[in-house]
């Protein structure tokens, strides 16, 4: 069972053989006729309301297990399930309705019954096996029962039929049709009295508004209730817009488009000249079913629209231009199980990458326009969930949804196709579906070639002429559009590409104050990116000091390569100009090695130790023992040469700093002699009775100790010259 309820609320559930269920905080009447008609014996009997207090008492005819919870925020679900009993159910409450024992009659025939009636007028007939065998016109096996008894299997049996008809209809295999035969009414014979009249069995009478807050569902109907509720609600409870509101593909009508509008503005006036707003609407769906925006909002200028139609203006600006003037109207969700889902979508200006977006509704809701209005919003629609997935299987049912049903591939659906193929890794397919549409020359022609052009950039691939050609020649026809800046900018690309730095940096600064920051800072980048890597020493220093006049925006990474060079070239002061400002990640680890170097070429050895703190690694100790070099520090060298494993340097460093200790515990072939010659130590007194000894000893070492120093004095060759500062 499940109720309908304002809001989530507290509960309380008493189990037994009754469930009695209480309501806190709020006082509700429930309608308990259409959960009534379908109900059954098997489980419960009957459910009561008791007056005056929001409780509800349902009978129970099983040992059942009841479970309660709130599915979304406004709906109770009460769920009973287990095995019924088995004993005699014909006396039990079913529906509010009690059952009478059905009476056994003596079987004078006896032949076997079957347990289904047959009905013959007012009277009821059981018919055995036997009596069927012979024929219809025989009367062998007919027991005929006594009309109150007939009166009561009749009611019992049309209320099982009702039951099951009101259950198969709220699944949705039936659709209830009103009889449309008109009522007659029987006269009576003369030997029929009011009394008999009244005898025969009374018609079950179904409310006229059945379930308004409360209904009863089988176990088949549970599985669905949470799909019915997606349909309805979204997650956080709100209620969602029906999709009949929605339904642009029936907003054509039959007629043609001329046909069509032409009835329809010819009724735009009634009786009176009084302006008939219900076809006000009509026509502005109609224009909207078309893709015409501007026109429907002109059919609805002057009528106030009630707020339950006030999403036709919002329909109106995305099938426009695909930009909604206004806030989202209410209803529209993207987790909705529905159309308002895709509106939803196609209203706001960015999808955020963790927004619960119900893909498969939006699917569905897409895939039952027609095919011109697919080809109309499929592209606003993929833009927007691409913003959210580069790339995704979402994204290719879009494309092939809007290339179903089209006779003739249409140019936006192809350069949305060939975004596809780029996101996906498909260059070949992308670069043929961009060429179709540049060489139709239609209106989606610039835009193909501006995306022809980024493409090839981003491979590093060759631009052609005739496409920088072309982007130039489209830039001075459209001047003063929209496109025009995107135009210029690509023709700047194609330019330095060609290596052409000169015209290319020209057209950049013509468009300079009115590109978007995005573009500027891409079309930067990739122009600064060329002339790095141009052969030319002198071309190069001559763009980077025009470049570092004009500021442009560029990105770490290639700020920290036009620095290196310029290092590299031995220009520090101007390479501080692209290492002014602060980085990130692994461009800024690399800024900070190239602020060091910059510093010891500057010779700043104590600045670029500084931009050396908390840095590790090989690169980071050379650096770092450079400076300490250059301030003398031969100890600090010695730690850092030996840091990076490079022992030669670290026993050079202990020599020069005259560090014997150190210098000892070094193992190195090549500094063996320094080493024993460091081992020589001041002799302690030696005792007059050894002092020949020791004597004589001296003398045979002194040879080798000759040899040493004058191997260490042309090892270590002395400068005469003064240091100069």
């Amino acid at each position: 069972m499940v109720l309908d309820m304002p809001r989530t609320v507290k509960w309380n559930l008493e189990t037994g053989e009754k469930l009695r269920l209480n309501l806190v905080g709020i006082q509700a009447e429930f309608d308990t006729v259409a959960a009534q008609q379908k109900l059954n014996a098997d489980r419960v009997a009957s459910i009561t309301q008791t007056d005056g207090v929001s409780e509800l008492v349902v009978d129970l005819n099983c040992s059942c297990e009841v479970q309660s919870y709130f599915a979304g925020t406004k709906m109770l679900v009460i769920d009973i399930y287990g095995t019924p009993n088995s004993s005699d159910l014909s006396t039990k409450q079913v529906a509010g309705i009690k059952r009478q024992p059905m009476p056994q009659e003596d079987n004078k025939t006896g032949a076997p019954r079957y347990a289904l009636p047959l009905f013959a007028g007012s009277e009821t007939v059981v018919v055995s096996k036997e009596a069927k065998s012979k024929g219809p016109d025989t009367a062998v096996g007919l027991v005929k029962l006594p009309k109150p008894v007939a009166a009561s299997r009749l009611q019992e049996t049309e209320q099982r039929l009702v039951q099951q008809m009101s259950r198969v209809t709220s699944q949705g295999l039936l659709e209830p049709k009103p009889d449309q035969r008109q009522a007659t009414v029987k006269s009576l014979s003369p030997s029929q009295t009011p009394e008999q009249e009244v005898s025969k069995p009374e018609r079950l009478q179904l409310p006229d508004t059945p379930g308004l807050n409360m209904r009863a569902v089988s176990s088949i109907d549970r599985d669905l209730i949470l799909t019915d509720q997606a349909r309805r609600y979204s997650v956080n409870g709100e209620r969602c817009m029906p999709d009949d509101m929605l339904a642009v593909q029936t907003w054509m009508g039959e007629d043609t488009f001329t046909k069509r509008v032409g009835r329809l503005r010819r009724a735009l006036v009634g009786e009176f000249d009084k302006a008939d707003s219900a076809t006000a609407v009509e026509l502005a769906r109609t224009y909207i079913s078309y893709g015409f925006g501007v026109e429907a909002e002109q059919a609805l200028d002057g009528h106030i629209l009630p707020a339950s139609q006030q999403y036709i203006l919002a329909m109106a600006d995305i099938v426009e231009d695909g930009v909604l003037v206004g806030k989202v109207p209410e209803g529209w969700f993207f987790d909705c199980d529905g159309a308002a889902a895709m509106w939803a979508v196609l209203a706001a200006n960015s999808v955020p990458a963790t927004a619960s977006l119900d893909e498969d509704a939006i699917l569905r809701a897409f895939g039952a326009l027609q095919p011109e209005m697919r080809a109309h919003l499929g592209p606003k629609l993929f833009e927007r969930v691409q913003q959210r997935h580069a790339n995704s299987d979402m994204l290719k049912q879009l494309v092939k949804l809007m290339e179903r049903g089209r006779n003739t591939p249409d140019p936006e659906v192809q350069l949305v196709s060939a975004d596809l193929s780029r996101a996906s890794g498909d260059e070949a397919v992308a670069h043929k579906a961009l060429d179709d549409v540049i060489d139709n020359s239609g209106k989606s022609a610039p835009i193909a070639l501006i995306e022809k052009i980024d493409l090839l950039t981003s491979l590093n691939r060759p631009v052609p002429e005739g496409l920088q050609m072309l982007a130039e020649a489209y830039a001075k026809e459209y001047h003063q559009d929209a496109l025009e800046l995107q135009l210029m900018r690509v023709n700047s690309m194609a330019l330095a590409n060609a290596q052409r730095f000169g015209a290319a940096f020209v057209a950049l600064d013509a468009v300079r104050e009115e590109l978007d920051a995005k573009s500027l800072k891409s079309a930067s980048n990739y122009l600064m990116a060329r002339v790095v890597h141009t052969p030319k020493n002198l071309e190069f220093l001559t763009q980077v000091f025009s470049v570092a006049e004009k500021q442009y925006p560029l990105d770490a990474k290639v700020e920290n390569d036009v620095a290196k060079r310029l290092l590299s070239l031995g220009f520090p002061k101007q390479a501080a100009h692209f290492l002014a400002s602060a980085a990130g990640g692994d461009a800024g680890r690399e800024r900070r090695l190239l602020r060091a170097e910059m510093a010891l070429s500057l010779a700043r050895p104590r600045q670029a130790e500084a931009e050396l703190l908390g840095l590790t690694g090989a690169d980071v100790e050379g650096l770092r023992s450079r400076a300490r070099l250059l301030n003398n520090d031969h100890r600090g060298a010695r730690i850092s040469y030996a840091t990076m494993g490079n022992v030669e340097q670290a026993a050079e460093q202990a020599w020069l700093g005259s560090d014997w200790e150190a210098l000892s515990a070094i193992d190195s072939d090549n500094w063996k002699m320094e080493q024993r010659l460091s081992a020589k130590t001041e002799q302690s007194e030696i005792a007059p009775e050894k002092a020949l000894a020791r004597s004589r000893s001296l003398l045979s070492e002194s040879s080798g100790l000759r040899s040493d120093i004058a191997g260490l004095l042309s090892r270590h060759e002395v400068s005469n010259a003064l240091p100069v500062k």
